[in-house]
């Protein structure tokens, strides 16, 4: 069994500069939002300028693709990071997928 997980797991060597890494992987995947969201979000934790990282989300609402979920979960990173981009986000998103309830507006609260 250990051979198995050995074998099919494998680690990052502790001498492996992550933002050339995570470069490389950011290139590997740069047709795959799901993969782009994942490289930005570690950009972000390794230290990467929000703002960089923000417009770097904008870039997978360019994407072609009929999945969401990306968009999705950028959304939530921009809401995260307490970006002044997220309700811009939001709407182009909505433009994106207007099906998906997620990217409409709040309605307003009830009035008493």
């Amino acid at each position: 069994m250990a051979e198995v997980v050995n074998s099919e797991f494998t680690a990052v060597d502790a001498s492996t500069d992550l933002k050339k890494y995570n470069s490389e992987f950011l290139e590997k995947h740069k047709d795959s939002a799901a993969h782009v969201v994942s490289a930005i979000k570690i950009q972000k934790f390794l230290g990467e300028d929000q703002k960089t990282c923000e417009k770097a989300l904008f870039d997978i609402l360019k994407m072609k693709s009929d999945d969401w979920e990306p968009a999705a979960e950028s959304l939530g990173l921009l809401y995260q990071w307490r970006s002044s981009e997220a309700d811009a986000f939001r709407k182009a998103a909505e433009e994106t997928w207007p099906e998906v309830t997620l990217f409409k507006p709040l309605p307003p609260p009830p009035s008493s």
